[in-house]
């Protein structure tokens, strides 16, 4: 039995299982596909499962994303340039590591604006924020980064060469993107004031459900983008990988509602 799992921590909230678990039972594959809460410690040692064939593959989500990538042997060229990894898996006895969200990101957005002539500010600089700033890289000069520790944001930010705006300083833009975990945490708020954010036209929290950031975004009026539709494509994509076969995209997208 082929065996799979996400690997993150805190998990939760995690709806990897329902989709890959939907697909498997979709073809009639008997495999399972489970959830690996783990602290940092344990990470290597789940890569050592998937070396040993005892897991066929791993998807890597927060806080793990760049940590997982000193212990594989090779990256894809997408997965090196962006410097995150959501997907792992063993091809001719080395550990594979790719990055499955600049896909998921850059359909989920294609399936509701046009991009050209927009200002986009994206909030965080781990590895969601990476996949995000590869994905809309012809763009860059309409992008800008913040993040609540501008060190890191602004090394970010100059590796992609975009923008890096400090917090109390916003830009006005038409799309913001909050690529952290923080709109989960009550005493974080919107992120941004409100006042800022009723001149944007689309939010796009890719934290999925109702977080307070897309909440607030719809009291206001805003146009939203469900983060699960970010979850669908980047898995579709993964299933292919894990398996070689055609994803069942319909039976997938039920399993979350979309």
């Amino acid at each position: 039995m082929n065996s799979f799992a996400v690997v993150g921590h805190p998990l939760d909230h995690s709806l990897s299982p329902t989709l890959f678990n939907a697909g498997f039972k979709a073809l009639g594959l008997d495999y399972t596909y489970e959830k690996e809460d783990v602290e940092s410690s344990g990470l290597e040692k789940l890569i050592d499962k998937v070396r040993s064939g005892e897991y066929s593959g791993l998807s890597i989500t927060v806080p793990y994303k760049e940590e997982v990538i000193q212990h594989l042997d090779e990256l894809t060229p997408e997965a090196k340039e962006i410097g995150a990894v959501n997907t792992v898996y063993l091809s001719n006895g080395k550990i594979i590591g790719e990055n499955t969200d600049w896909i998921g990101f850059k359909k989920a957005l294609d399936n509701h604006l046009s991009l050209e002539n927009k200002k986009i500010l994206i909030y965080g600089a781990g590895g969601v924020a990476r996949a995000c700033l590869y994905a809309l890289r012809e763009y860059r000069n309409n992008v800008f980064l913040t993040n609540r520790s501008e060190e890191k944001g602004k090394k970010l930010a100059q590796g992609f060469g975009v923008e890096f705006v400090e917090k109390k300083n916003l830009p006005k833009v038409d799309l913001f993107i909050n690529a952290t975990s923080s709109s989960l945490e009550l005493e974080n708020g919107l992120l941004v004031s409100e006042d800022w954010l009723k001149n944007v036209s689309v939010v796009f929290d890719l934290m999925y459900g109702d977080t307070l950031l897309t909440m607030g975004a719809k009291k206001l009026g805003l146009q939203t983008i469900d983060a699960k539709e970010m979850l669908l494509y980047q898995a579709i994509r993964q299933f292919e990988i894990f398996t070689g076969k055609e994803a069942p995209t319909k039976e997938m997208r039920k399993s979350i509602e979309i």
